[in-house]
């Protein structure tokens, strides 16, 4: 399984909290690959 690795110093407003959030959630709890077609957050 790969890692999403967050700086410390990041910020973020709630949209891209919310999206790490979904993605962090599909990779721990899906049974199938997830896939991102560009990139997550810019």
């Amino acid at each position: 399984m790969k890692d999403i690795i967050v700086a410390g110093s990041a910020g973020f407003c709630f949209g891209v909290r919310r999206s790490v959030e979904l993605a962090e959630e599909a990779i721990a709890h899906g049974d199938r690959p997830c896939y991102s077609l560009g990139e997550l957050i810019h």
